[in-house]
């Protein structure tokens, strides 16, 4: 459709305030290899050591 379709994109999915927990959704052709940049996995069900290899449709607990 557009030029841009496989670019990567992020964005806040829980409201603006003081929260427990961010969701942060991310999509796009090397979007786990920027995340890696920004994000550190604590723990996940998979037990991935990054976000670049967690598989689609996964959450994981980490910190920015």
């Amino acid at each position: 459709m557009y030029a841009y379709d496989d670019e990567p994109i992020c964005a806040c999915s829980t409201p603006a305030g003081i929260s427990g927990i961010a969701v942060i959704r991310v999509s796009g052709d090397g979007c786990g290899k920027l995340a890696d940049k920004a994000a550190r996995i604590i723990r996940s069900g998979s037990d991935c050591r990054s976000l670049s290899e967690l598989p689609g449709y996964s959450c994981a607990y980490g910190e920015v």
